[in-house]
C-alpha cells in the first residue's frame, strides 16, 4: 500500500461537563506496506518494509465560567500518538504438495510520545487573587530500535481448501532503548504556589510485548467464491515496571504497563465478477489489549482513549497485466458502552470528568497495490526482442 488516506472523528460526550461534546478528528496519509518477492529453487524469499502500527489521539478542550465576582478556567489537553515500523525477509519452503512452512525475520522500529495537561484555577475579581489553583502536566517519549521479532508458520493446501497457522514472538535483543519525561504538579496551598517537577531525560525502559497467534482458514465454494476465517491471539504480559525516575525535587515516580490477552476474530468473503474484478468483504473485531492503571503521584502509566471496536470493510480487486489494485472503504465504530477514558486521570474529581460513555468512530479509504516485477520484466524482454527482429528485417 504505497498510502492510505484515512479521516476518523472520535465523540468522548461531555466529559468536562461544558455543555458541549469533546471531539477528535484526524487526516492521515499512512504509507504502509513495500514487499518484494522472488524465488530461488524450491524456495520462495520475501523482502518487506511495513508500517505495523500508527496512532493518534489529540484532545484540546477548555471552560470558562464567567460571574460578577469570580473567573473559573478548566482545562484538558490529551496527545498521545507513534508509530512502529518492520523491516525483514522471510523465506518458505514446499514440504510436499500440499504442506508448506516459512519463517520470517524482522527488525522493528518504536517510536511514542505521550502527553497530557490539566488544569484549574479561580480568579477572585473582587479581591484580585488567586482562590483556587491547580495544575499537571506530564509528558512521555519512549523509543526502540532494531529490536527483533521471529516469525514461524505453517500451511496447508488442499482442492478447494486451504489452513494456516503463525506463531509471532514477543520483541527481543534491542539495539537501543530509550526514554526521557516530566511530570510538574502545581497547586495553591493557602497563598502559595507549590511545585512538585520529576525530570528524567536519560532512561533505559523496559518493553515487553505479547506473544501472538494467528490461525486461518479459506474454502473455495461451490460458486468459485471465497470465504475465509482467522482468529488471532495476544498473549497477557503481565503489570511491570517500565521505569523508576530519579529523585528530582522531593518526589521520585515510577511508570508502569501491562497488557491483557485479546481474542479477534474476522470472517471474509471474496467473489469474482470476471477476470479482472474481485469483490471483497470482511467483518472484524479489534479489542484493545492495552491496561488501565490508577495515576497518582508516585505512579503513572499510559490511559489509552481506543476502546473495543467492530470494523466492516467492502472493496473491490481490479486486476491487470502486470499489477493489481484494491480499493474499498473500512467503517469502525466502537462496541463497549459505559467505559469513561478519563476516569483514571489524578485530578478527574477537580475536573468534575463525568462517567459516561462515549462513541468512537473511524471511515478509512483503502487503496493499495501490488506490481509484478517479474511479468513487467518479461513483457519488457519480449518488446525489445520485438523490436530487435523487426529492425533487422529491413535492409540497411
Amino acid at each position: 500500500a504505497l498510502f492510505i488516506p484515512s479521516y476518523s472523528i472520535t465523540n468522548y460526550g461531555d466529559k468536562l461537563g461544558s455543555g458541549k461534546d469533546v471531539n477528535d478528528r484526524n487526516i492521515s496519509f499512512n504509507p504502509s506496506l513495500f514487499t518484494y518477492k522472488t524465488s530461488i529453487g524450491k524456495f520462495s524469499f520475501v523482502f518487506t518494509l511495513l508500517q505495523k502500527d500508527l496512532w493518534d489521539n489529540d484532545i484540546r478542550h477548555s471552560i470558562l465560567n464567567e460571574s460578577t465576582d469570580r473567573v473559573s478556567k478548566k482545562a484538558l489537553s490529551y496527545d498521545y500518538e507513534g508509530d512502529e515500523k518492520w523491516f525483514g525477509i522471510g523465506s518458505s519452503f514446499n514440504i510436499s504438495d500440499h504442506f508448506s512452512i516459512g519463517i520470517s525475520q524482522f527488525w522493528n522500529i518504536l517510536n511514542s510520545n505521550y502527553e497530557y495537561g490539566l488544569s484549574s484555577d479561580v480568579q477572585n475579581l473582587v479581591e484580585n487573587r488567586l482562590e483556587e489553583f491547580y495544575s499537571d502536566q506530564f509528558h512521555l517519549n519512549v523509543s526502540s530500535i532494531f529490536s527483533m521479532t521471529t516469525k514461524i508458520g505453517v500451511a496447508y493446501t488442499g482442492k478447494n481448501d486451504k489452513l494456516g497457522a503463525v506463531v509471532t514472538t514477543p520483541y527481543y535483543t534491542p539495539y537501543s532503548n530509550s526514554a526521557n519525561f516530566e511530570k510538574a504538579t502545581s497547586i495553591l496551598d493557602f497563598g502559595r504556589t507549590v511545585m512538585t517537577n520529576t525530570i528524567d531525560f536519560d532512561i533505559d525502559p523496559v518493553i515487553k510485548n505479547a506473544w501472538e497467534v494467528d490461525l486461518g482458514y479459506s474454502r473455495i465454494l461451490p460458486d468459485s467464491s471465497e470465504l475465509w476465517f482467522k482468529v488471532a491471539y495476544h498473549s497477557a504480559v503481565d503489570e511491570y515496571e517500565m521505569f523508576t525516575s530519579d529523585r528530582i525535587n522531593l518526589e521520585g515516580l515510577s511508570f508502569v504497563s501491562g497488557l491483557n490477552k485479546v481474542v479477534n476474530l474476522s470472517l471474509g468473503y471474496a467473489k469474482d465478477f470476471n477476470e479482472k474484478f474481485q469483490f471483497l468483504g470482511s467483518v472484524r473485531t479489534n479489542y484493545n489489549a492495552g491496561i488501565q492503571q490508577s495515576n497518582n503521584q508516585r505512579s503513572q502509566s499510559i490511559i489509552l482513549l481506543e476502546k473495543d471496536r467492530m470494523h466492516i470493510a467492502l472493496g473491490t480487486k481490479i486486476q491487470s497485466r502486470n499489477a493489481s489494485f484494491v480499493v474499498g472503504l473500512d467503517y469502525g465504530f466502537s462496541i463497549s458502552k459505559e467505559s469513561p477514558p478519563f476516569e483514571n486521570f489524578p485530578t478527574f474529581n477537580l475536573l468534575d470528568l463525568q462517567e459516561t460513555g462515549y462513541s468512537q468512530k473511524s471511515l478509512t479509504l483503502l487503496l493499495t497495490y501490488e506490481f509484478f516485477l517479474d511479468r513487467m520484466g518479461q513483457n519488457i524482454s519480449r518488446m525489445l526482442e520485438r523490436d530487435k527482429k523487426e529492425s533487422t528485417s529491413y535492409p540497411h
